[in-house]
Protein backbone atom coordinates (compact mmCIF):
# COMPACT_ATOMS: atom_id res chain seq x y z
CA UNK A 1 0.00 0.00 0.00
CA UNK A 2 2.92 2.31 1.21
CA UNK A 3 3.99 2.11 -2.37
CA UNK A 4 0.90 2.95 -4.14
CA UNK A 5 0.81 6.13 -2.18
CA UNK A 6 4.72 6.81 -3.18
CA UNK A 7 3.47 6.54 -7.08
CA UNK A 8 0.43 8.45 -6.51
CA UNK A 9 2.52 11.37 -4.96
CA UNK A 10 5.47 11.15 -7.63
CA UNK A 11 2.59 11.48 -10.31
CA UNK A 12 0.69 14.51 -8.39
CA UNK A 13 4.08 16.52 -8.25
CA UNK A 14 5.06 15.38 -12.02
CA UNK A 15 1.64 17.41 -12.97
CA UNK A 16 1.75 19.71 -10.65
CA UNK A 17 5.45 20.99 -12.36
CA UNK A 18 3.94 19.95 -15.73
CA UNK A 19 1.09 22.65 -15.31
CA UNK A 20 3.52 25.04 -13.52
CA UNK A 21 5.78 25.25 -16.43
CA UNK A 22 3.29 25.06 -18.77
CA UNK A 23 1.59 28.23 -17.53
CA UNK A 24 5.43 29.58 -17.31
CA UNK A 25 5.68 28.90 -20.89
CA UNK A 26 2.00 30.73 -21.66
CA UNK A 27 3.25 33.89 -19.86
CA UNK A 28 6.94 34.29 -20.23
CA UNK A 29 7.10 32.11 -24.12
CA UNK A 30 9.91 29.95 -23.45
CA UNK A 31 11.57 28.12 -25.56
CA UNK A 32 13.42 24.58 -25.24
CA UNK A 33 13.03 24.73 -21.52
CA UNK A 34 11.35 21.38 -21.52
CA UNK A 35 14.49 19.92 -20.70
CA UNK A 36 15.09 22.10 -17.38
CA UNK A 37 11.54 20.48 -16.37
CA UNK A 38 12.68 16.95 -17.20
CA UNK A 39 15.64 17.24 -15.63
CA UNK A 40 14.05 18.86 -11.93
CA UNK A 41 11.72 15.81 -12.39
CA UNK A 42 14.17 12.86 -12.28
CA UNK A 43 15.92 15.00 -9.50
CA UNK A 44 12.69 15.01 -7.29
CA UNK A 45 12.35 11.08 -8.30
CA UNK A 46 15.91 10.55 -6.87
CA UNK A 47 15.22 12.47 -4.24
CA UNK A 48 11.63 11.13 -3.13
CA UNK A 49 12.90 7.31 -3.70
CA UNK A 50 16.26 7.92 -1.35
CA UNK A 51 14.00 9.82 1.06
CA UNK A 52 10.96 7.06 1.20
CA UNK A 53 12.70 3.80 1.29
CA UNK A 54 15.69 5.24 3.71
CA UNK A 55 18.22 3.30 1.44
CA UNK A 56 22.46 3.74 0.31
CA UNK A 57 22.75 6.34 -2.84
CA UNK A 58 24.07 3.04 -4.77
CA UNK A 59 20.96 0.89 -4.57
CA UNK A 60 18.37 4.00 -4.87
CA UNK A 61 20.56 4.66 -8.00
CA UNK A 62 19.94 1.03 -9.66
CA UNK A 63 16.68 1.47 -8.15
CA UNK A 64 16.22 4.82 -9.95
CA UNK A 65 17.27 3.24 -13.18
CA UNK A 66 15.56 0.25 -13.35
CA UNK A 67 12.40 2.29 -12.53
CA UNK A 68 13.10 4.53 -15.18
CA UNK A 69 13.95 2.09 -17.90
CA UNK A 70 10.26 -0.02 -17.05
CA UNK A 71 8.45 3.51 -16.87
CA UNK A 72 10.00 3.98 -20.59
CA UNK A 73 9.18 0.73 -21.46
CA UNK A 74 5.44 0.55 -20.43
CA UNK A 75 5.19 3.88 -22.00
CA UNK A 76 6.43 3.00 -25.08
CA UNK A 77 3.76 0.13 -24.71
CA UNK A 78 1.10 2.38 -24.02
CA UNK A 79 1.92 5.03 -26.77
CA UNK A 80 2.33 1.62 -29.64
CA UNK A 81 -1.42 0.44 -27.92
CA UNK A 82 -2.68 3.90 -28.36
CA UNK A 83 -1.53 4.68 -32.35
CA UNK A 84 -3.03 1.15 -33.19
CA UNK A 85 -6.51 1.81 -31.78
CA UNK A 86 -6.51 5.12 -33.53
CA UNK A 87 -5.78 4.01 -36.91
CA UNK A 88 -8.36 1.24 -36.70
CA UNK A 89 -11.52 1.47 -38.06
CA UNK A 90 -14.52 0.41 -36.96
Amino acid sequence: MEHLVFVFNTQTVFFLMFIIFYLLNLVFKMENVFWIFVLLFLVYIYKALRNFYGQKRFITIVKFILLNIYYLFLALVGALIVAIVSFMSI
